[in-house]
């Protein structure tokens, strides 16, 4: 949960800053409209984990809630924020932007690769473009927002630099293929080198435990 909420904050200040220097020159409406949605998340977060942290205990014992529900979310709250270690977020603030920004010299290269003669997106163009598709899997509409991230940088692309519809999609694609692929091939490759469980061994415990009771009785 609070990995998702830092990626958020990064996401949408990185955004932010990436937009007001791409259209410094004066923001579309439909950027307006892009640039309020980003400053409610941040606003929504910040709340949500002052209340969390101020109010949230109060709030929750006033509320008819079974008691197992009252454990849930003390042991859910001092998760949180034990995890939130005031000493530690520079470092985190640096690590996740520096990965964000990763996603966004991926679109850049992307754009690069394919050399549309009529797209000029800029590096500041891409990091916008990427963290707004970056947002969009937040709202969990479809599977790693399958469909939904596609569509919307194709429409922030189109509406926003005038990059014609075709070469917006080609683009979309092109980048979504390699984020999702690489996901998997290097995902796969470090899950079969990884030393870590993969439930085999509480497979084989159940079944022994299972054995020797059979056995005892």
């Amino acid at each position: 949960f609070i990995e998702r909420v830092l990626d958020l904050f990064a996401i949408a200040l990185l955004g932010l800053a990436a937009g007001y220097w791409s259209f410094r020159d004066g923001l579309p409406p439909a950027i307006q409209l892009v640039f309020g949605i980003g400053v409610i998340v941040v606003v929504v977060l910040g709340a949500g984990l002052f209340t969390m942290r101020n109010f949230g205990r109060q709030i929750i014992v006033r509320l008819p809630l079974p008691h197992q529900v009252l454990e849930l979310y003390d042991r859910f709250e001092e998760g949180v924020f034990g995890a939130l270690v005031a000493k530690h977020l520079p470092s985190l603030g640096v690590m996740t932007g520096l990965i964000w920004m990763t996603e966004a010299f991926r679109l850049y290269l992307v754009v690069q690769a394919l050399s549309f003669a009529d797209v000029s997106l800029g590096l500041s163009g891409a990091v916008f473009v990427a963290l707004i598709g970056a947002l969009l899997p937040a709202v969990p509409l479809s599977p790693a927002g399958l469909g939904i991230v596609e569509a919307g940088v194709v429409g922030v692309l189109h509406v926003a630099y005038g990059v014609p519809l075709p070469e917006a999609t080609a683009i979309a694609l092109l980048d979504r293929v390699i984020s999702v692929f690489s996901i998997i091939v290097f995902g796969s490759i470090a899950y079969a080198m990884s030393s870590k469980p993969r439930g085999m061994g509480q497979i084989d415990g159940t079944a022994d435990a299972s054995s020797a009771a059979s056995t005892a009785a």
